[in-house]
């Protein structure tokens, strides 16, 4: 049966996607996503529910999903972490091991970023998040983005990523250190010391 469902999610996005080409607010973006897939709660707080809920199902079939559809949904749920409860109630659903984890390793960059955005978002407004990021390992995985990844934006998403898990995080800033994060910042500006070189040499 949640196959099923499932799949009727992402038929739902797929159909959504072109109607979205010219929407650049992500309000309505998300309200056209919540729209489409018929959920009918009334607060945010029950939609945040009802989107990770859908999230889940969709993710076992992900052979049959677009990147562009696993980032819109990863992108709605974003717009909903900009508030406490929120964002807590993320990391009380599992959030972080069922939806931040698998995709903010992906190999497809839009997921990766749109994950890393996500992750961010959620962890600037609950330490919950913040303490769950943490123990997941996470940490690692981000840095290894923001020195290896090519697209700016995957780079830029999971610097924010990180800053936000650290953010008044002790605990988190020593784990940083620990698995090399003063070393990875190093690496970080002398690669675009390197490039404004380049440019200026050019």
């Amino acid at each position: 049966m949640e196959y099923i469902d499932a799949k009727e999610y992402i038929l739902a996005l797929r159909k959504l996607l072109p109607e979205l080409e010219n929407t650049r607010n992500k309000a309505q973006t998300c309200k056209l996503v919540v729209l489409k897939l018929k959920i009918n709660e009334k607060t945010d707080l029950e939609i945040t529910r009802s989107l990770i809920t859908k999230f889940k199902k969709i993710r076992p079939s992900q052979e049959d999903t677009s990147p562009n559809e696993v980032a819109l949904m990863l992108s709605c749920l974003e717009h909903f972490m900009n508030d406490f409860n929120n964002a807590r109630e993320f990391e009380n659903l599992n959030g972080i091991e069922d939806i931040i984890f698998p995709t903010v390793v992906s190999t497809v960059p839009i997921i990766k970023a749109e994950a890393a955005l996500l992750l961010a978002s959620a962890a600037l407004h609950s330490p919950k998040v913040q303490i769950s990021a943490l123990r997941s390992g996470v940490i690692a995985f981000l840095l290894k983005s923001i020195v290896l990844e090519s697209d700016v934006i995957v780079q830029i998403n999971s610097m924010l990523a990180v800053t936000s898990i650290l953010k008044d995080y002790p605990q988190a800033q020593a784990k940083f250190v620990e698995v090399g994060g003063l070393r990875t910042l190093a690496q970080v500006v002398e690669k675009s010391y390197e490039n404004d070189r380049v440019l200026v040499g050019s």
